[in-house]
């Protein structure tokens, strides 16, 4: 069918739908007359008459085997016996999980998913076909995990009450077993479930991609990383699991910790989806850059800023599971005031100090993480990014009317260090006064990450009448009034290089990367004047900021200014220029005009472009590890 038909329409019952429909309603018709003659009581009361026999033969021995007085055994209680108990204990446990016909059929419900998933339910409805690619096959998890996640959490609050549910749990507490054995059992239990899950997502993923003969699409790493790692994969289960976990122990009731722990997870995910919330220190087990992958930078600074996420919530998972067993209610002699003392013995001195220095680990990387996205990267939450800009345009607004030289012809000199996510670099700028009315101050705003080094305006330093670091602008006085049509010459120093880390998607720092660096020429030289990308869109926010609605995002047809600006840069008409930009030896920088020369030095790559016809003010720069394919074009001559 073709695409448009696919959204819209209703699929035939024709051809091999129909003949699917009438194979599997004959089987179902079959299957249930062969079950309604083949059943028969006989067969219940000739099991349970038998079962009766052998429970009498196994009392009899037993009665002979008492008589006999035998020796006891020699009991041994150290922890070396605990701990090989407690790996009896987990096999048997994930046995027990893995098992039953229940987890089978979950199992196969969740594989029959993927394969709709990455085979049918694609972007091939609203985009067309598409190649299976790795991490095509790892978002799945995404898609579904809410799902599945859900699924887990109700298997572990299952399985951590299980003595309470069959209600042998007051025989349980009076065995010499340590709880710490029998509940981390279960715990490691339902680690292996879970990855037994994340494992069997990777093996189908990569099943489907070898049925579409894409084997060299396989990117084994990947699939580790996302299916595997932390990266809303297996390790991420985990941490959600030590959450149910520390539930079942403090609640001590299997309802109430199925309860919390998916109350939890939904007010989570609400809070962040309303705004409630915004910094990801709040998301429980969650890691920055989950959606944000690209097939040049992978997931790019956010490698970085996941591992120390992840390092955090580790931290706060073991915090769960140790007082998880602290605060299991064993017997029922033990008392909530008994508990809070934490003089109890039931997690041992050695448990209790590991847990103190795993908080401590916690609440350090938590420091260091704001330390590195408040701090360094200058974090804003969204209502104090809506009131800088109200104040931008409040305080500068008056910049939209004033005049102001425009680019013209710029001779730059781009130094990419993508290991370091710094850019160096320096231009020789002219700028022309289109406007009526001499200029005698020039306006440059700047990106928050840029350090100028030098601004000299014809060979000369000019004066800073003022800094705003705030709103990243700063402002100079000309040495000389620029008439009408004229021309000066900046010559222009600057570094940008980030800091710290972003924790989402939202501030990708795409200009400056590991690998796949691509980002606008104003993200590095300055908008001269006023910047309209500063201004608040939408009108719901500007009534909150005191600002006047917006009749039209589109200026008005008589507003002379707005006709003299040109589409792609409000500060630059159709210019000219030459580019050299270098970058590491494995990279090739890559920027707008014609190659003229390509060279490498100092285990660098340098390349020289030229802009010989005027030309959009929308250059782009960008570097990175490319496999280059390469054309000759010929130019359209205009027929007479």
């Amino acid at each position: 069918m073709p695409i448009d038909q696919r959204n819209s329409a209703y699929i035939p019952l024709t051809g091999n739908l129909l003949s699917n429909r009438i194979i599997w309603l004959s089987l179902g018709v079959v299957l249930a007359i062969l079950s309604y003659f083949r059943f028969n009581f006989k067969r219940f009361s000739a099991t349970a008459s038998s079962s009766k026999k052998t429970i009498a033969q196994k009392k009899s021995v037993m009665e002979v085997f008492v008589k006999k007085n035998p020796l006891l055994p020699k009991l041994s209680f150290t922890t070396s016996d605990y701990l090989k108990k407690l790996w009896f204990l987990s096999r048997l446990e994930l046995n027990n999980i893995v098992r039953p016909t229940s987890f089978k059929i979950i199992l196969g419900i969740v594989l029959l998913m993927i394969i709709l998933q990455n085979l049918f339910w694609n972007a091939s409805y609203d985009i067309g076909p598409t190649v299976p690619l790795t991490y095509t096959m790892t978002s799945f998890r995404l898609a579904f995990g809410f799902f599945i996640l859900i699924i887990i959490m109700i298997w572990a609050g299952e399985i951590f009450f299980k003595d309470k549910v069959v209600k042998i749990h007051p025989i349980m507490d009076t065995l010499p077993t340590p709880i710490w054995v029998t509940q981390l059992s279960r715990f490691i239990a339902m680690i292996g479930m879970s990855f037994l899950l994340a494992l069997s997502f990777t093996v189908i993923g990569m099943v489907i991609q070898i049925l579409q003969g894409n084997l060299a699409l396989i990117e084994l790493d990947l699939y580790i990383y996302d299916n595997l790692g932390y990266n809303w994969g297996w390790l991420s289960y985990v941490l959600w699991i030590a959450l149910v976990f520390f539930l079942s122990g403090v609640t001590g009731n299997r309802f109430l910790t199925h309860v919390l722990s998916i109350g939890l997870f939904f007010f989570m995910i609400l809070s962040f989806e309303l705004g409630l919330a915004e910094q990801s220190i709040f998301a429980y087990a969650g890691t920055p850059g989950l959606e944000d992958y690209s097939e040049i930078s992978g997931y790019g600074i956010w490698y970085t800023s996941a591992i120390w996420y992840f390092l955090m919530w580790f931290a706060l998972a073991i915090v769960f599971v140790l007082l998880g067993i602290y605060f299991w209610q064993r017997g029922t002699d033990r008392q909530w005031k008994q508990k809070l003392t934490f003089r109890d013995k039931q997690l041992s001195l050695g448990g209790k100090l590991t847990s103190l220095l795993a908080l401590i680990v916690f609440f350090m990387v938590q420091s260091f993480i704001i330390k590195q996205v408040d701090v360094s990267d200058s974090f804003q939450l969204h209502s104090e990014k809506e009131e800088e800009q109200a104040a931008y345009e409040k305080q500068y607004g008056y910049l939209k009317y004033k005049a102001q030289p425009k680019y013209e012809h710029i001779d730059l000199v781009f130094d990419f260090y993508p290991k370091q996510r710094k850019a160096i670099y320096s231009a020789q700028i002219s700028l022309i006064n289109n406007s009526k009315k001499p200029v005698d101050t020039l306006f440059c705003n700047y990106k928050s990450s840029v350090s100028i080094g030098q601004l000299q305006v014809n060979g000369k330093n000019v004066k800073v009448l003022f800094v705003d670091e705030k709103q990243d602008i700063i402002a100079y006085q000309l040495p000389k009034k620029m008439a009408p049509e004229a021309r000066i010459l900046v010559d222009l120093k600057a570094t940008k290089a980030y800091k710290g880390f972003t924790q989402s998607g939202e501030e990708p720092q795409a200009d400056i990367m590991y690998n796949g660096s691509f980002g606008n020429i104003h993200e590095f030289l300055p908008v001269l004047g006023y910047d309209p990308k500063k201004e608040l869109k939408e009108n719901r926010s500007r009534l909150d900021q005191n600002l006047p609605l917006l009749k039209s995002r589109m200026a008005k047809t008589t507003d002379i200014n707005q006709r003299n600006q040109n589409i792609y840069a409000s500060d630059g008409n159709f210019v000219t220029g030459k580019i050299t930009i270098s970058t590491s030896a494995n990279q090739v920088p890559i920027a707008p005009g014609k190659m003229i020369r390509e060279w490498k030095e100092n285990n660098r790559t340098y390349r020289t472009y030229s802009i010989a016809k005027h030309a959009p003010f929308n250059w782009c720069l960008g570097s990175g590890n490319y496999k280059e394919y390469s054309s000759k074009n010929q130019e359209t001559k205009k027929p007479r």
